[in-house]
């Protein structure tokens, strides 16, 4: 998860954020032309004129990589711009729906009620439940109506219920391990060592954790844990040789690291050879599923609701500018967010 490629994170960018990548599409493109119009000088020797060749061959793939970031931007504009249209209508046509039958108790007469997030909607509607519930007489559609939503909610509820009470199996746990945030999985990572005996500090969240995540104790046995809560990547050498580094930098000789896919056949050779372990979704799955309770699960793999990284706060759904993404409930004493809720 923290080890990805400049190049990725251009492309993620511009996608996300269309102004941030028209402005480094200016900038590819800039460059491009400097480079491509790049000259010997006077009386240059032909030594100083080798690099030449490369320097324009590198001004062509910036003009390829400005088209390529100019065409995601001009896409991530148009898709998140669908998206809160599409929000926006539908809040719109709910608030609607709402205010014909219901603003004669929400609201005085010619008073259209204003929210500006769905925290403030959802709680007008529960004003107006309440309104509802002790008023004697109510109107008989609107009753209807309200009935209905009470309905709805008792159904929900009760298939809520229903999910916690059914036990944790092999299938719907490794399925689970796909949908929870990363932070949750170094929250279950640190469960599994703890169920096995070990005494774990945990490095990471959202803080510089130097490449180790958990520290396993146990006895005179000392593990460092990476983290890695990928579904589509896999565990390459590069982040094996970058665990050995931080296993010698700390002086320990074990290392694990902890991932979903699994990882390549030299990642897995080279980490052999150092006496690391890597451990995949289907070995987390069943090590969860025997040590682990099932209350313990239904806390910590609950996709529902999620902890600040930064102050372990419960995090809050927040419209951002252009895309949506889970917020800090403290805000703005705590600016913490998940913009992924499942592995990558």
């Amino acid at each position: 998860m923290k080890n990805r490629s400049i190049l990725e994170d251009i492309i993620e960018t511009a996608f996300k954020n269309p102004i941030a990548g028209v402005v480094m599409s200016v900038f590819f493109a800039g460059l491009g032309l400097y480079l491509t119009n790049k000259g010997a000088p006077a009386g240059a020797k032909p030594a100083a004129m080798i690099f030449l060749p490369a320097a324009h061959m590198f001004g062509k793939v910036c003009y390829l990589l400005s088209g390529i970031v100019l065409i995601l931007a001009g896409i991530g504009y148009v898709v998140t711009s669908a998206k809160r249209k599409t929000r926006r209508t539908k809040t719109r046509a709910d608030i609607s729906a709402l205010s014909k039958t219901q603003l004669s108790i929400a609201d005085p007469p010619n008073k259209t009620p204003q929210f500006k997030t769905k925290e403030d909607y959802f709680r007008w509607k529960e004003s107006v439940m309440k309104k509802f519930s002790d008023n004697p007489r109510p109107d008989a559609l609107l009753q209807s109506r309200l009935s209905g939503d009470i309905q709805d909610q008792n159904k929900e509820s009760a298939m809520n219920m229903q999910k916690k009470e059914i036990s944790w199996t092999f299938d719907s746990l490794y399925y689970a391990l796909g949908n929870i945030d990363w932070y949750q999985f170094e929250k279950l990572s640190e469960a599994l060592l703890t169920s096995e005996g070990y005494t774990v500090e945990r490095r990471g969240g959202a803080h510089p954790d130097g490449g180790v995540d958990l520290i396993a104790t146990k006895d005179n046995d000392t593990i460092l844990v990476q983290c890695k809560h990928w579904k589509t990547w896999e565990i390459k050498p590069k982040t094996v040789r970058e665990m050995v580094g931080t296993m010698k930098i700390n002086h320990v000789d074990g290392g694990a690291i902890y991932t979903l896919k699994g990882a390549s056949k030299a990642a897995l050779e080279l980490a052999t050879q150092q006496g690391i372990s890597i451990e995949e979704g289907n070995a987390l799955a069943a090590r969860a599923l025997s040590r682990l309770s099932k209350k313990h699960l239904d806390d910590i793999l609950n996709a529902d609701v999620h902890h600040c990284p930064k102050c372990e706060a419960e995090m809050v759904w927040r419209e951002g500018k252009f895309t949506p993404f889970w917020g800090c409930s403290r805000y703005p004493r705590c600016r913490g967010k998940l913009e992924y809720s499942g592995a990558r």
